[in-house]
């Protein structure tokens, strides 16, 4: 599970060589938020990846704020491999390597306030 929070810039890791078939491809990733089916779309460069062993895991650095733009709550995400470093679509992506669910939380000093309505509700029955 990935866990970002908003307001921060986290590394992520990622076991993704272990599937690739292109060298040194580019990642699309592909977040789907599971209640409103909302997507989260970019691509991550593999000159982007800072692991120390880029053989067995990848670390990449996430600006959460500017990825999601102020989007809580928990995604499924695809993550394909791709030539093109511009390419957001999946059907043009090549081999799905990894999928999963990410969360994304509030920034730490965030509170959230809900509106409570009043109603009325009148009913009548026969």
């Amino acid at each position: 599970m990935l866990n970002l929070q908003l307001g921060t810039t986290p590394y992520i890791y990622l076991t993704l060589r272990e599937s690739e078939t292109l060298t040194s491809p580019n990642y699309l990733m592909r977040f789907v938020q599971r209640t409103t089916n909302a997507e989260v779309r970019f691509v991550l460069r593999s000159s982007a990846d800072v692991s120390a062993y880029p053989e067995r895991y990848q670390k990449f650095l996430i600006d959460v704020d500017q990825r999601f733009c102020g989007y809580v709550g928990e995604y499924h995400y695809f993550i394909y491999e791709q030539a093109s470093a511009t390419n957001l679509e999946p059907e043009s992506a090549g081999k799905m390597l990894e999928q999963g669910i990410a969360r994304v939380t509030p920034a730490a000093g965030d509170a959230y306030t809900f509106t409570a309505y009043q109603t009325d509700n009148e009913y009548t029955t026969k």
